[in-house]
């Protein structure tokens, strides 16, 4: 291990503490999805914990894995438009990290399966517009999360609608 990742694990660990997710990301607050998605994996190889296995590495290997644990659960927060949003106005409340509940709240079965953040975030308007009526808003929604990622919960939604618009008041099956 260089000097220069040892004192950067050792830095990140005395912050943990007091380090927003940006900080312990290595990203300014106004970063987009790619930004802090390539960052995190640029940072994810160069921390990974299983770099570290050899016994010269034991010292510092407890600490490592403090710092890439939260790195992950920073990545988490951040690419999630909606947990990032809550993130936010948490950190305008002085909490550095949103609260594990929070965390590993209401996602549907359907939305778990789904990897892509913003193609669950357009399954979820969509089935909301859909229960509302609007069809046409549920349809542009379950095609821009289709764009993102062929998931079959996104593919059920388009149908129903599809089905809905052709003919009214069918559902599927």
């Amino acid at each position: 291990m260089s000097d220069d990742v040892h004192g950067e694990i050792e830095d990140l660990f005395d912050r943990l503490d007091s380090a927003t997710y940006y900080e312990v990301l290595g990203i300014a607050a106004r970063a987009d999805y790619l930004e802090i998605r390539a960052t995190f994996h640029a940072r994810a190889q160069t921390f990974h914990p299983d770099r570290f296995i050899a016994p010269r590495h034991d010292k510092v290997r407890k600490k490592l894995y403090q710092v890439y644990k939260r790195m992950t659960e920073a990545y988490r927060v951040l690419v999630d438009p909606e947990m990032r949003a809550l993130y936010d106005e948490a950190v305008t409340r002085g909490e550095l990290r949103l609260d594990s509940q929070v965390r590993g709240r209401r996602r549907t079965g359907a939305a778990r399966e789904i990897a892509n953040p913003l193609a669950r975030v357009y399954l979820a308007s969509g089935r909301e517009k859909f229960e509302a009526g609007d069809l046409a808003g549920a349809q542009m929604d379950a095609e821009l999360g289709l764009s993102l990622e062929r998931a079959p919960a996104l593919e059920a939604l388009h149908t129903e609608v599809v089905r809905s618009m052709v003919r009214p008041g069918a559902t599927s099956s």
